[in-house]
């Protein structure tokens, strides 16, 4: 590809982008056309390298997602580039021209490079990891700008995942199939004091409150673990503890046979537990003691990461022994039944990198072992936790579902809004290479509806960590269908156009369904005073054709067009959008938050419109006049409300049904 220096400014299309920047950078044109490549070039090796970017004229504002600690992202707006964070990885840009400018950090073999603002305008910063590998330099950024955000993301991942060797987008890799059932996780239910027990009472409960789970984790305090005199715990055997009588084989088959859970998956270390693995009783896989020793740019916003929480080694599997380990410890795992595995702890990585070639080396090393072990063990059933350096999601591999922000925390009331908006603006980029997961949350909470409605438009899997018999029935049963089958929305949760820079206090999340589209709405506040927007087809990313009707979860109400919702501090709405034709719009299954999601189709024909549902329910839907039913309800059970349009439909029974109306 054709390479040029840059002289006194960075130009996209002619015009001037960047001002002022490092002569050691040079352009490689986008194969696609979409925007640019930047590479960065020292004149001597080193382990933590800098170059000027320059500066940004006509800059309004920014969103960017840098890492606040070794294992998360957070978004971060701003009004100049002075402001943009350290540890940036990925950044978009509002100019005062209308126009939007994309700039994403990349990675090579020998760096991995990041974005920090100064006084004399953005810095790209390179990291080897290592401290005994220097590098020079390498592939390091993407550019691109447009006018539209979306699409300039889009065209922009596709831009990078054809660039990037091996890298691959969401859309060309499989989803784990656990990912459209209602799922259990043991974490804030017991910690580490889960036991069979309570496990079977979790799944009792919940199915006493009418909840099908689909999917169980199995989360920490299930492994054979010793605490070494400094601190360290570590692994010591693929066995289960004495807890669970050293088998997770009747537990398995307690949830499976006894509660039809399909899928079980147990939570793991991506070092085997937080302190690795002990040699003594784990031979043959080249495990050693390594001190952590993080970047200077982690450390600056994380300083104590090389000593909190669990001692200041980690025995790990070296790179060789690694591909072993996975193999060895997954087949022993899928021998008692296990389906898959939440591996926690990824970016750990980075910091343990020293003697490897660097952070990029070592963690592509164990990504291509544990993504070749999932994919022979578990089929692909990979959850990807704590794993928030861009390594995870650029690097060669099949996964395709990683914790999108921190834990959902019950006991901290001003989290809440920050949960949400974390993990809409890690999708928007991040989204496009994996779908994101936004956590467990207690359906039993002061804001168990507020995150209910969150994971219905988020487009990942739903799950609960609920305590035994600590269920809200009415929450359980707005997210998933009567055999656990959740309404799934079809990408990853983003903010919607007008909240996509986080300066109102309102969010909104937007995706679609197979009919029609959804919007979340949510005040992110704690405190403070009422807000109000008006959401209708223009929020959403991709322009629609013709009318759309609307349709609000909480308020039951129906319009044309676009609705005004108005929330205090932590409330919340769902509104439905679905295309108006011959006089209908059909909204889905009013008795689930995402009820767009349990439509499998709306057909128009000689006169009739056909709707496959994936459940029974109260179908809602909008129409001029008052439909006639042909066939899958009786007639007396619609009511329809010529004030406003809205229709309500009783459609019995469970599992799929097709309904016929004429307009």
């Amino acid at each position: 590809m054709p390479i040029q220096r840059p002289p006194v400014s960075l130009s996209l299309d002619g015009r001037p982008l960047l001002e002022n920047p490092d002569p050691g950078l040079a352009v490689i044109t986008d194969a696609t056309g979409a925007g640019a490549f930047l590479v960065a070039q020292a004149p001597r090796p080193g382990t933590r390298l800098t170059w000027r970017l320059g500066t940004i004229p006509g800059v309004r504002r920014f969103l960017a997602c840098a890492r606040d600690g070794a294992w998360w992202m957070v978004p971060r707006t701003g009004t100049a580039v002075s402001q943009v964070p350290v540890e940036t990885q990925f950044l978009l840009l509002d100019l005062e021209d209308g126009e939007q400018v994309l700039i994403v950090p990349l990675l090579e073999r020998g760096m991995r490079f990041t974005l920090e603002g100064s006084a004399n305008g953005l810095v790209l910063v390179g990291e080897t990891g290592d401290a005994f590998q220097g590098a020079q330099g390498g592939l390091a950024a993407y550019v691109g700008r447009g006018t539209d955000p979306y699409d300039l993301l889009e065209h922009g991942a596709k831009a990078v995942a054809a660039r990037l060797p091996g890298c691959r987008l969401r859309l060309d890799k499989t989803l784990p199939d656990l990912i459209d059932g209602f799922g259990w996780c043991t974490w804030d239910a017991f910690y580490h004091a889960v036991d069979p027990a309570g496990i079977r009472a979790g799944l009792t409960s919940l199915r006493e409150a009418g909840a099908s789970v689909r999917f169980l984790i199995i989360d920490d305090g299930w492994q054979s673990t010793a605490v070494q005199s400094s601190g360290e715990e570590r692994l010591t055997s693929f066995r289960a503890n004495a807890k669970f009588g050293h088998s997770l084989t009747p537990t398995v088959g307690m949830a499976k046979h006894e509660f039809g859970v399909d899928r079980v998956l147990v939570w793991h270390n991506i070092t085997g537990y937080w302190g690795g693995i002990d040699p003594g009783d784990l031979p043959g896989y080249g495990a050693q003691a390594v001190a952590r020793s993080f970047g200077q740019g982690l450390l600056q916003v994380q300083p104590l990461a090389n000593h909190q929480w669990w001692g200041q080694a980690v025995t790990r599997p070296d790179a060789g022994g690694i591909r072993r380990f996975y193999d060895d410890y997954h087949r022993h795992l899928a021998d008692e039944g296990v389906d898959g595995v939440k591996v926690d702890s990824q970016a750990v990585l980075e910091g343990l990198a020293n003697g490897t070639g660097g952070r990029v080396v070592l963690t592509a090393a164990y990504r291509g072992a544990l993504e070749d072990s999932v994919h022979r063990h578990f089929q692909g059933r990979l959850i990807n936790c704590m794993s928030h350096g861009t390594e995870t999601w650029y690097l060669p591999g099949d996964s395709n579902l990683n914790r999108g922000s921190n834990d959902f925390w019950p006991n901290d009331p001003a989290s809440h809004g920050q949960h949400l908006w974390t993990n809409a603006a890690v999708g928007l980029w991040f989204g496009h290479f994996q779908q994101i997961d936004w956590d467990m949350f207690h359906s039993r909470h002061p804001q168990g509806w507020y995150h209910a409605a969150a994971r219905a438009v988020s487009g990942g899997p739903v799950y609960v960590s609920d305590k035994p018999g600590a269920h809200d029935p009415a929450v359980l049963r707005a997210v998933a269908m009567s055999n656990g089958r959740i309404p799934r929305a079809l990408d990853p949760g983003r903010p919607g156009r007008s909240t996509l820079y986080g300066d109102t206090p309102l969010l909104t999340v937007v995706n679609r369904n197979r009919h029609g589209a959804v919007v979340g709405v949510f005040h992110r506040q704690q405190d403070g005073a009422t807000a109000a927007l008006t959401v209708g087809p223009t929020e959403l990313p991709t322009p629609r054709e013709g009318t759309m009707a609307a349709y609000a979860h909480r308020t039951k109400t129906v319009a044309l067009g676009g609705l005004v919702v108005t929330l205090a501090p932590q409330e919340w709405e769902v509104v439905t959008l679905s295309p108006v034709q011959n006089g209908l719009a059909i909204f889905g299954l009013a008795n689930l938050l995402n009820s767009g999601g349990a439509i499998e189709a709306v057909t128009h024909h000689d006169g009739l419109c056909a709707i496959d549902l994936a459940d029974g329910g109260q179908l809602v839907g909008w129409a001029a006049r008052a439909p006639t039913i042909v066939g899958g309800a009786r007639a007396e059970d619609l009511h329809w409300s010529p004030d406003g349009g809205r229709f309500l439909l009783s459609v019995p029974g469970t599992g799929p049904q097709r309904v016929v109306l004429r307009p």
